[in-house]
């Protein structure tokens, strides 16, 4: 189970017990061996389901930016669109230069072509936004 799986389940699990709502039997018997196991001095992380393998991250900065790289690439995708197709006509360098003057706070416009031509080879011509 990723991280993120395993923090999502954690926040289901805390929401019903704050609702006072039941918990499933395999959240109770998940929630009940993990404590135990933590209790006898296992690492609560790994226990937990919510140990980071190497170079995965599992803060709320990284899944942010995941998510807004998400609009940004899909909005660079529609600006560069012919006009007849619906879009802005831009090049890529203009529409990362706008997005740029829009949101300082974001990489170097070469950055942002760079991991835009890189998501574009990845994922085609199909850009879509997952939630956080």
């Amino acid at each position: 189970m990723s991280v993120r799986k395993g923090q999502r389940r954690l926040r289901k699990i805390a929401q019903n017990l704050e609702d006072d709502s039941p918990l499933s039997k395999v959240d109770k018997h998940f929630l009940i061996d993990a404590l135990n196991q933590i209790a006898t001095g296992e690492d609560a992380e790994l226990m937990l389901a919510v140990k980071a393998k190497r170079g995965e991250r599992k803060g709320h900065a990284d899944k942010l930016r995941k998510f807004n790289d998400q609009f940004i690439f899909s909005w660079i995708y529609a600006a560069t669109m012919s006009e007849k197709d619906g879009g802005l006509g831009l090049t890529i360098k203009e529409a990362a230069s706008i997005i740029k003057k829009n949101f300082p706070n974001l990489p170097s416009e070469e950055t942002l072509i760079r991991q835009y031509s890189s998501a574009k080879k990845d994922l085609g011509n199909i850009f879509y936004i997952n939630e956080i």
